[in-house]
């Protein structure tokens, strides 16, 4: 593969992480630095999202291979999605989210299992929006929420 690859295309790419060939959909095309002082940058690699692990990396295109058609009937095994309808504090909005906010989702998602609703609208981005649930009925936007790391337009 010489030639730049169809944006959004699936095919088989070498996953470094795991050391095996995963499907992975194209994002961007990237210019690479040359493999000698005297080459100039050229199109050598794609950055692909390996739609089952939900991971990005950049491919080199003699790593990418077409993907048969059967593996490609699948649905992705991985979703982009957030927690449902959530921002940081009025006083972090610029910062992003402090690292006490994610200690403490983490803290209440771990070690049991949840549910996950997906809720019927996704954003402009593709992703979906998602409510969290204990096996006993907590939801874990209302826990952080009580703890006063972001805000939700359902409190």
């Amino acid at each position: 593969l010489s030639a730049s690859l169809r944006i959004g295309g699936y095919w088989a790419a070498w996953d470094d992480a795991g050391s095996f060939y995963g499907r992975a959909r194209v994002l961007e095309n990237v210019k690479l630095p040359p493999q000698d002082k005297d080459s100039v940058c050229v199109l050598r690699g794609a950055l692909m999202e390996f739609v089952d692990s939900g991971h990005t990396a950049t491919v080199l295109y003699h790593n990418v291979r077409v993907l048969h058609q059967l593996f490609a009937l699948d649905p992705p095994f991985c979703l982009s999605a957030a927690l449902a309808q959530v921002a940081p504090l009025e006083d972090n909005q610029f910062e992003g989210w402090p690292p006490t906010a994610s200690q403490a989702i983490v803290s209440l998602c771990s070690p049991q299992p949840l549910h996950a609703y997906f809720l019927p609208a996704s954003t402009d981005d593709g992703r979906v929006d998602v409510v969290l649930e204990s096996d006993s009925g907590i939801k874990i936007i209302t826990e952080v929420a009580i703890l006063k790391y972001f805000h939700s337009k359902y409190f």
